[in-house]
C-alpha cells in the first residue's frame, strides 16, 4: 500500500489525467474522497496531509518536505506544477513529486504523463513566497498564475453562470458609450446628461441605500463639484490604456491616481474604495476597473475588510490589474460584448468567475 503522501498525488494526478488538465484543481473534500475510493484509506492523517503537509504554500512541518499539492483557491488544491510558489520554509531539497518505483505499477502511467505534461520545466526553481507580498493573502501568486493561465475559462465561467440585467447592465452600458462616442472628453464630463447617467449607474450597482445603514453618495451638486475637482487629472489619464502600458508608465501614473481617488469626495459614507473605484472606472473605463468586496479584495486579500489606508489598497488593486492585464495572452484581441465593455471590465468579471467557480471563502 503507498504511503499518504503518494496515495494523495496518485489521487489528484488521476483527476487530472481524466480530465486531460495537468492544472485541473479538485476541492479537499472532492480529492480525500478519491484516496478513499482507490485505498480504503479513511485515516484522519488524509485530510490533514492534504490541508497542510504536502501544500507547497505552507509552512513545512513535518520531517519530510513533500510539496506534491498547490493550493489554488481556499480548499481547493491541484498537482504542484514546476515555477509554482514555494512557502520560505520548504526551499531546500524539496520533494515535488513521488519516485517512479514508489508508485504502485498500474499507477506509473501517471507519473509518466505528469513528465510529458510539464516537459522540460520540471527542474525549473520555485518561486519563493515573499513574507509579505504588498498586502496579498498567501494564495494570491497562484490565483493570479491560474487566471492568467487559463483566462478565458473563468471569463466564460462568467459570460455563462453571472447574469446582471436591469438597470445596472442598462446604465452601464449606456455610460460606456457616451465615453466611446465623445468627440470632445473634456466637455463630456462638464455634461450634465452623461453626469446623471454615471450617477444613476452607481446607484443601480449599489453604491446608495435608503434609510441610516449602507453606502451613501453625496447629492448629485456635490457628485458633479468632485468630479469637477479632479477634471484635469481625468483627462490626463483618458490617454492610457491599462494592457498597453509598462510598468514604468504605470508607475508614472500612480500619483495621478492617487490624486483622483482621494479628491472626488462622492461618497458620504465612510469608505471610498468601491464607489470612489466604480465612479472611475466608468469615467476611465480602459484603464481604472470596479473594485468590489466581495470578489476583488477576496481575490486579492483572502477578505472583504479594509484594514489599511484605501488610497493604498486602491494603488495595490489597480497594479495587480495591471500585472494581470499585461500577463493575459492577446487579451486586446478578446471579443468585446455583453457585460464586458473594456479589458479592466472583461479582468474583473474574470475575477468574478474565479472567485464564484472556486468558491472561494474569506479567511
Amino acid at each position: 500500500m503507498p504511503t499518504i503522501t503518494n496515495e494523495i498525488w496518485i489521487a489528484m494526478a488521476t483527476l487530472a489525467y481524466e480530465t486531460n488538465n495537468i492544472k485541473y484543481s479538485a476541492s479537499t473534500e472532492e480529492l480525500k474522497n478519491e484516496v478513499r475510493q482507490f485505498f480504503n484509506d479513511e485515516r484522519p492523517g488524509v485530510a490533514t496531509h492534504i490541508s497542510q503537509h504536502v501544500v507547497a504554500q505552507k509552512r513545512l512541518s513535518t520531517g519530510y518536505n513533500k510539496c506534491f499539492l498547490t493550493e489554488v483557491g481556499r480548499g481547493f488544491r491541484r498537482l504542484y506544477l514546476p515555477g509554482d510558489v514555494i512557502h520560505e520554509s520548504r526551499t531546500s531539497n524539496f520533494q515535488k513529486l513521488p519516485l517512479r518505483n514508489d508508485i504502485p505499477e498500474n499507477f506509473q502511467y501517471l507519473f509518466d504523463w505528469y513528465l510529458a505534461e510539464t516537459g522540460n520545466l520540471v527542474n525549473q526553481s520555485p518561486v519563493q513566497e515573499p513574507i509579505s507580498r504588498r498586502g496579498n493573502h498567501p494564495e494570491y501568486s497562484n490565483a493570479v498564475k491560474d487566471l492568467t493561465e487559463t483566462f478565458q475559462v473563468y471569463l466564460g465561467y462568467f459570460n455563462d453562470n453571472i447574469k446582471f440585467s436591469g438597470p445596472s447592465t442598462y446604465f452601464h452600458k449606456k455610460t460606456i458609450e457616451k465615453v466611446r462616442t465623445a468627440q470632445d472628453y473634456s466637455d463630456l464630463l462638464s455634461d450634465n446628461y452623461f453626469l446623471e447617467l454615471v450617477y444613476a449607474t452607481l446607484v443601480s450597482w449599489g453604491m446608495h441605500t435608503m434609510g441610516k445603514n449602507g453606502p451613501k453618495m453625496a447629492n448629485f451638486e456635490g457628485f458633479k463639484t468632485g468630479i469637477a475637482f479632479v477634471k484635469d487629472q481625468i483627462l490626463e489619464l483618458q490617454q492610457y490604456k491599462l494592457y498597453m502600458m509598462t510598468d514604468d508608465e504605470f508607475n508614472q501614473i500612480n500619483s495621478l491616481l492617487k490624486s483622483v481617488f482621494e479628491n472626488l469626495k462622492i461618497m458620504t459614507s465612510s469608505s471610498q474604495l468601491v464607489g470612489n473605484s466604480k465612479v472611475m472606472h466608468h469615467l476611465l473605463p480602459d484603464i481604472i476597473p470596479p473594485i468590489d468586496r466581495s470578489h476583488t479584495l477576496k481575490f486579492f486579500y483572502g477578505h472583504m475588510y479594509i484594514t489599511r489606508d484605501e488610497s493604498e489598497v486602491f494603488l495595490e488593486c489597480m497594479a495587480n490589474f495591471h500585472k494581470i492585464a499585461c500577463s493575459v495572452p492577446d487579451i486586446s484581441i478578446i471579443p468585446l460584448g455583453g457585460f464586458n465593455t473594456s479589458i479592466p471590465k472583461m479582468i474583473d468579471n474574470a475575477i468574478m468567475g474565479y472567485v464564484m467557480r472556486n468558491k472561494i471563502e474569506v479567511v
